[in-house]
């Protein structure tokens, strides 16, 4: 794990003294904590932490999209979080629910570190693919393929199905040109290996050996013992 001393070191370069909350200057000069009150009673302060944990462990829709969104910016605003993990294993889903995390993660003040630790496969690897530091446990595999829809009890003209098909081939182009921005081939490349239905599966070697992950991580447990090691807070 030659990759995962150097991400420790830069979420702690990014660990910085927050100011007092509250603070006001006494009259002998002394900085003065003063505490919120909620009914003549100290209000306690919502619990904050260095690194926050979210895990997208389903299937990719519009529900659990939202949740993980809501969960980021949380993390960002509420909690004023320094790094987030975020711990990927699904089976990829809605094309459309995918972008809006992966929008959501552009946004995200926090840098976000994405832990593969079972499957990322469809979507969810695109997804990953947007993230700003990505891992994967040994154990794991990643897939992409072709941009799909599901048709159910649907008619039309042969120019609908023909417009169909276009429209899926524009959204493979965007999904290969999103992913080989952060990988080491190129567009043409990775499309070679996902056209006419194929399905590219990848261990943690290729995976590596190709840029779809930084590096692997034996656990996501000893990622955050590490961080306990640290002495750095987290969900």
């Amino acid at each position: 794990m030659t990759f995962l001393p150097s991400l420790l070191l830069s979420l702690s370069l990014l660990l910085t003294d927050s100011k007092v909350p509250h603070s006001y200057v006494s009259e002998n000069g002394e900085v003065a904590v003063q505490e919120p009150e909620v009914g003549g009673v100290a209000a306690k302060p919502a619990p904050k932490y260095d690194v926050v944990r979210i895990n997208l462990d389903d299937e990719i829709s519009e529900t659990t999209a939202l949740q993980t969104i809501d969960s980021i910016e949380e993390a960002n605003n509420t909690n004023e979080a320094k790094s987030i993990v975020l711990v990927i294993d699904s089976p990829g889903g809605s094309i459309p629910a995918g972008w809006a995390i992966v929008k959501a993660m552009e946004k995200s003040k926090a840098p976000i570190t994405c832990v593969v630790d079972g499957t990322a496969a469809s979507m969810a690897f695109v997804v990953l693919e947007g993230c700003d530091i990505r891992l994967m446990t040994p154990r794991s595999q990643l897939m992409m393929h072709e941009a799909a829809v599901i048709v159910q009890e649907f008619r039309g003209q042969p120019t609908v199905w023909s417009n169909i098909a276009s429209a899926l081939k524009t959204i493979t182009r965007a999904m290969v040109e999103h992913c080989a921005a952060h990988m080491k081939i190129s567009p043409d490349e990775l499309e070679a290996k996902i056209i006419h239905g194929q399905e590219w599966w990848m261990n943690w070697k290729e995976a590596v050996a190709v840029g779809a992950v930084d590096d692997t991580l034996s656990s996501v447990k000893g990622l955050f013992q590490a961080f306990d090691n640290m002495g750095l807070t987290h969900n």
